[in-house]
């Protein structure tokens, strides 16, 4: 599960989440989802996963981290 709760906007509100989990190795195993919150199913591998935030004047971040998976669970 993928948890995108701890961002804020200092001045503002968060208006969107966009997640994308692009696979080393294969992209057929990519996945994207918008949400706060997701699960996913991960294949085997390493992803990059990677959560843009978006506020309500249109401003936007991004946020990186590698996961790795050792199975389909």
């Amino acid at each position: 599960m993928l948890d995108g709760s701890a961002s804020y906007d200092p001045d503002g509100q968060v208006a969107s989440y966009k997640w994308a989990l692009m696979h080393r190795e294969n992209p057929a195993y990519d996945r994207t989802a918008s949400g706060i919150i997701q699960q996913f199913h991960f294949d085997p591998g390493f992803y990059d996963v990677i959560l843009t935030v978006t506020d309500n004047d249109g401003l936007v971040d991004t946020d990186t981290m590698l996961l790795a998976a050792a199975g389909r669970v």
